[in-house]
């Protein structure tokens, strides 16, 4: 009974499908989970015999450089012995160990590759290529965060994307923007506020708001839940308010296959596939998989298994942008995913902490705090239709 008084009431038409373009159809599959898309512009398996990087990102601490042909990226502070660089490798160690743990297997978060400090001389004197390619960003000496490199999005989603989503007069534009080979797209599953803009367009974090993800016909629902899991293990696994995490939607090269000493080679066919050696794990970056990534830790805070860490993650909760699902949404998916995320946000806590107590004061406060926003919102419309100006 206590979950029910937790969860949206969802009408019948929410689930009834709509009409989609051959375009909306395409970009539907190519963005589902675990779709394995072909695509022959490979980016990330250019200039390998390249000891070259390219700026791929950049944050409010720092910027982000990947190694050309490699899966390896590096995050440089903005500026030397920051704390904010510091505190993102940590936490990032914490979260991941915590969501392997409870094998979160439809989320991924990056591997954490090593923190440089600003003086360790013999790698910047090896790796002087990442020093050239940023010196017009970052200030050295500076530290760097080593972490494998979150993929983009293939390229025909690209283009699908840019037909979809861009205005027609400045698309021939994006298309040929390099910056936009560097796609990632950020699920904004708690807002409906997805415009297409005349003036500018990028696929770098792309925010695909849910009123975007309805018009393609995405089921978010296996997300939903997934980010529900995820965010109780930060909370009461990792005991962190999860504070401006970030999730996207890139891609990962497929391994190539391994052939383990105990396969029956007599009776084994010819593979349809290359096969990798054992002691190495070889990548197609021909064939990428959709993958939904969880990243950024900067601002991630511990928090204490109390009413005030519930008070802390409420907060942190409110100030994240919009990735998780929001209840009391007027949009009729809304709250089939506030419900999904709830239920299993519900489901992984109880099973970390034996009992849903401080869940279900978490859930019981994103719940008030939407209300109240909801309430504001009302207000300044009515303000406005009477001719009164908002305070």
């Amino acid at each position: 009974m206590e979950l029910l008084s937790l969860l949206d009431e969802v009408s019948e038409t929410s689930s009834r499908p709509k009409s989609r373009t051959s375009l909306e159809t395409d970009l539907k599959r190519m963005l589902s989970i675990r779709t394995v898309v072909s695509t022959n512009s490979s980016e990330a398996a250019q200039n390998s015999d390249h000891d070259t990087y390219t700026k791929i990102g950049a944050g409010a601490c720092g910027a982000i450089f990947s190694l050309d042909g490699s899966t390896t990226a590096i995050k440089l502070g903005k500026v030397a012995d920051s704390m904010e660089l510091w505190t993102d490798y940590k936490m990032h160690i914490i979260i991941r160990d915590a969501v392997l743990k409870h094998k979160i297997i439809n989320v991924s978060v990056p591997e954490n590759r090593g923190f440089i400090k600003a003086d360790h001389k013999s790698f910047w004197l090896k790796n002087t290529a990442v020093i050239d390619a940023a010196k017009k960003d970052i200030n050295f000496p500076t530290e760097g965060l080593v972490a494998e490199r979150i993929l983009p999005l293939a390229e025909p989603v690209r283009k699908l994307l840019i037909e979809k989503f861009c205005a027609p007069r400045i698309r021939a534009k994006a298309h040929a923007d390099p910056a936009n080979k560097d796609c990632l797209i950020r699920p904004y599953l708690g807002s409906l506020e997805g415009r297409t803009s005349t003036l500018f367009f990028s696929l770098r974090n792309f925010k695909l708001h849910l009123n975007q993800i309805d018009e393609l016909g995405l089921d978010m629902v296996e997300i939903a839940k997934d980010m529900g899991e995820v965010l109780a293990v930060m909370h009461w696994e990792a005991r962190t308010d999860a504070r401006d995490v970030e999730f996207v939607l890139g891609s990962c090269a497929v391994s190539m296959r391994h052939v383990h000493n105990e396969t029956n080679f007599r009776d084994m066919p010819k593979p349809a596939r290359s096969i990798a050696p054992e002691s190495e794990d070889i990548k197609d970056f021909t064939q990428r998989a959709t993958t939904l990534w969880l990243l950024d830790f900067n601002q991630v805070r511990t928090i204490s298994l109390d009413a005030a860490g519930v008070a802390v993650a409420i907060d942190a909760f409110k100030v994240n942008d919009p990735y998780f699902p929001r209840p009391l949404l007027s949009h009729p998916r809304a709250g089939q995913l506030w419900n999904a995320f709830a239920t299993s946000y519900l489901d992984m806590s109880v099973n970390i902490l034996g009992h849903g107590k401080l869940p279900i004061l978490f859930l019981k406060g994103v719940i008030n705090m939407q209300r109240e926003k909801n309430a504001k919102k009302e207000s300044k419309s009515r303000d406005t239709l009477d001719g009164v100006a908002p305070v």
